[in-house]
């Protein structure tokens, strides 16, 4: 038991909890999802993609603070992974006008057949988190399972014109990003990323995304 979550079958376990409460709830649940693309897939300050262009969609039912989804992505490591499949739950409510969160993520990786297997890969991982916001200003936390590394983000907005976050990735690097929207969807970053590892480069790199909700 106290191995449950250590592996697939406790986010497994999380997904159909989650699903049922949703599906059985006195509410319908809501159903929602985007797709989109960027000139470069940049997360939390390393691209994903060697630079080159990624496409994304992402999946989610909620329910009364409760929310289950997938977000599928292109990455490019110069292997046989070329997608990216992160399928997560999660719990948000207010407490005395703060926003609060906590929920888990499983991080897959694999050849865009195997898009739907739970097979590992060298590169999965599992991560908790906590989320807290106020007002303009949030702060995360997020735990890696096992040997995966800790992430600490905190981000505001400036004169509610340009989102600053400043993220702290445990031995690999730490990462500033300036983002502003330009509307109908488009979003411009610039993201400058300082590496605390030989496995990684310092970097800055410019990416324009675009996002279609529904």
């Amino acid at each position: 038991m106290k191995d449950l979550f250590n592996t697939e079958n406790g986010f497994k376990v999380l997904v159909i909890v989650l699903l049922s409460t949703i599906a059985f709830g006195t509410k319908a649940a809501d159903f929602s999802g985007s797709v989109g693309a960027s000139s470069d897939y940049v997360w939390r300050g390393v691209s994903q993609t060697g630079g080159d262009m990624s496409a994304d969609l992402n999946l989610e039912l909620s329910q009364g603070g409760f929310s289950a989804g997938v977000w599928t992505g292109t990455v490019d490591f110069s292997d046989d992974n070329d997608v990216e499949t992160d399928w997560y739950v999660s719990y948000n409510r207010e407490v005395m006008g703060v926003d609060v969160g906590v929920g888990y993520t499983k991080y897959v990786y694999s050849p865009i057949k195997d898009i739907v297997s739970f097979n590992d890969s060298s590169l999965d991982f599992e991560e908790l988190y906590v989320y807290a916001g106020f007002d303009n200003f949030n702060v995360s936390h997020s735990m890696g399972r096992d040997d995966a590394p800790d992430y600490t983000e905190i981000g505001t907005s400036l004169l509610q014109v340009v989102d600053v976050s400043y993220g702290d990735y445990e031995g690999i690097g730490t990462n500033v990003t300036l983002s502003r929207e330009l509307g109908m969807g488009f979003t411009a970053s610039y993201i400058m990323f300082e590496a605390e590892s030989d496995s990684f480069e310092d970097d800055n790199n410019l990416v324009v995304s675009y996002s279609y909700s529904f």
